[in-house]
């Protein structure tokens, strides 16, 4: 199983992403409250537009 996980660069990416939102959740009850991420929220406007630009850039396949 460790092997399946290490040869999938997909799976390793989506339990790192899933553990780094997850494991906080756990241990700071808080962490995940409506108040929380509504600041994480309006912090990151401007990332979170970029980062669609470029998704969408990527999904099209139109880099250049």
């Amino acid at each position: 199983m460790l092997k399946f996980i290490q040869n999938n660069r997909e799976i390793t990416a989506l339990l790192a992403v899933v553990l780094l939102f997850v494991l906080p959740g756990f241990l700071d009850r808080q962490y995940l409250s409506v108040q929380t991420l509504t600041m994480v929220y309006s912090s990151a406007q401007i990332l979170i537009l970029l980062a669609m630009g470029a998704t969408l850039v990527m999904l099209t396949r139109n880099i250049d």
